[in-house]
């Protein structure tokens, strides 16, 4: 099959833009220490990869495609247990799946041109915070595919009408309900945006839709929801759960405080209506000379700002009632659409940044559309200006995707998307306690009691280690003198006074502002010391 230059053009584009894309992802993505969440999540894989068997838990965790996915994508990264894995194997699946998201354009192509594919396509392969949370093991690229591949399948059905393309969009909606509870968010927005872009069109969509194609939807959509939830057909108690759960985690977003003991509210992480705006924005400081100085040098002390799509998105309010055809009305959409997400997202008490992928992605959408639609009216001088203005921030947001994930900034508190994040000294306590099993006889045998609720991400970095207690906030019932290594907090003095004579102890950092007490056995602390003066 012969290609015409503007294919060959485009394929050309499309395939530099993912290698750059890839690059940006890649480059650190070992080196950002595991964040609380991400050791959790891994955790819970650990469940289903070793014991060969997982049940859904509707109390404080999402859905359950995460874990499934990850069972096939270890061994296509030779991952050979949990215990050898590294961050590697787990970050890179949802890093794969924003590949997967950016293919997605190619079924909307009609939609979206050529043009607006790549813009597309650029934009979210050099968004800064895609860059960051695609490289993190949470539900949010899962999230954000299954949307974005559920919309371009419902074109790809109104188009054509063939009951494949909506049995595939079922299948999309369950995958969607098996990843995270949001996706009601999401779909709403949808909704709203159809209505507020295609009142007659979908009117005339009731043409194409009958009892069957109704049918053969929900069908799918329930039996991907099912099988996931079910963990395949072997826990029948979880589909069940997957509904009745919803009242949690309604309640977790509306920051609820009276959750029962083991739930866990939703109050920490409560922030104002502005929150996701001030992110997308970013936070500039006052001084507007050293802002423009700290921007030139891409240094750390410099915002971080996508600010370029949030404009673009404004935008669009000045083509959404000009012209009409098909690139005006996805144009509409996508505005509606994240019009919504950013309505409901704000409103809701509970926020993370990562939530706000789903967000960030739409606005994309909708920034690549106006920035093409731009191109295409005006004068020449207009159409040059807003080219080069556009390259100059392209260009700035790959420097910005650079300086977010070297190591130190990944983790600092001046990146808004380093939220409560695990600071780089639990690499380094992980590793001493790696020192001090080498000296004691028992290795990986050797006994490590944690007495704080707060200890992730460490059961990431020590799963090697197969006698690990952890007591949380419990009193230690029994003598803790001839324990290896103990793990607690400054504030724990009953556990501090039966050790404090018989260990040494060191403070170390798990959070900006969180503090553990490490305390080493007195003859392994020697042993330990010995060792170092040796080498």
């Amino acid at each position: 099959m012969n290609l015409s230059s503007s294919s060959k053009y485009f394929i050309t584009g499309f395939l530099f833009l993912l290698i750059i894309g890839g690059w940006l992802r890649l480059r650190n993505i070992n080196e950002r220490p595991m964040h609380g969440d991400e050791a959790n999540q891994a955790y819970q894989f650990q469940l289903l990869w070793e014991d060969g068997t997982y049940k859904y838990e509707p109390r404080d965790f999402h859905g359950p495609t995460l874990y499934f996915m990850t069972l096939p994508w270890m061994k296509i990264t030779g991952a050979e247990s949990f215990e050898s894995s590294e961050k590697l194997h787990f970050r890179s699946l949802p890093m794969a799946f924003a590949f997967l998201t950016a293919l997605c354009s190619l079924l909307m192509l009609d939609l979206l041109t050529r043009k607006g594919a790549l813009a597309l396509t650029g934009m979210l392969m050099l968004s800064p915070s895609m860059i960051y949370y695609n490289s993190y093991y949470i539900q949010e690229s899962l999230l954000v595919f299954s949307v974005t591949l559920f919309i371009a399948l419902l074109w790809r059905f109104y188009k054509s009408g063939r009951l494949y393309w909506l049995a595939v969009a079922g299948g999309s909606l369950g995958f969607m309900h098996a990843t995270k509870e949001t996706f009601v968010i999401s779909i709403f927005a949808i909704i709203m945006a159809g209505v507020f872009t295609w009142r007659k069109q979908l009117i005339s969509l009731n043409t194409k839709l009958s009892g069957k194609g109704v049918a053969v939807f929900l069908g799918s959509a329930i039996f991907v929801s099912v099988i996931f939830y079910s963990s395949f057909f072997t826990h029948a108690q979880g589909p069940i759960d997957s509904v009745t759960s919803m009242t949690n985690h309604i309640g977790r977003g509306l920051g609820i405080t009276e959750f029962p003991d083991h739930l866990t509210s939703g109050q920490g992480h409560t922030k104002s209506s502005f929150y996701y705006i001030q992110n997308i924005i970013g936070h500039f400081p006052r001084k507007l000379t050293s802002t423009v100085k700290d921007i030139i040098s891409n240094n750390a002390a410099r915002p971080i700002t996508e600010f370029l799509f949030f404009a673009l998105w404004l935008g669009a309010l000045f083509f959404i009632k000009k012209n009409k055809g098909r690139l005006a009305h996805v144009h509409k959409f996508f505005f509606w659409k994240t019009f919504f997400l950013l309505l409901v997202y704000s409103l809701i008490p509970y926020k993370t940044p990562w939530c706000a992928q789903v967000i960030i992605y739409s606005m994309i959408a909708t920034a690549s559309l106006t920035l093409i639609r731009s191109l295409g009216t005006g004068k020449p001088a207009v159409k040059w200006a807003v080219v080069i203005l556009s390259l100059v921030l392209f260009i700035d947001m790959g420097r910005q995707g650079i300086l977010i994930t070297e190591q130190g900034f990944s983790v600092s508190d001046r990146n808004q998307y380093a939220y409560s994040h695990s600071v780089l000294d639990v690499e380094s306590l992980a590793s001493r306690i790696e020192d001090i099993s080498q000296v004691s006889e028992q290795g990986y045998e050797m006994p490590i009691h944690f007495f704080t609720s707060e200890y992730w991400p460490m059961p990431w970095y020590l799963k090697k280690f197969k006698k690990i207690g952890y007591w949380e906030n419990k009193e230690s019932q029994f003598s803790l003198s001839g324990v290896p290594v103990i793990v607690t907090t400054p504030d724990r003095t009953d556990i501090i006074s039966q050790i404090e004579k018989s260990h040494q102890s060191e403070l170390r950092s798990r959070l900006p502002g969180y503090w553990l007490q490490v305390f080493y056995r007195e003859d392994l602390w020697q042993k330990f010391m010995e060792s170092k003066d040796k080498n």
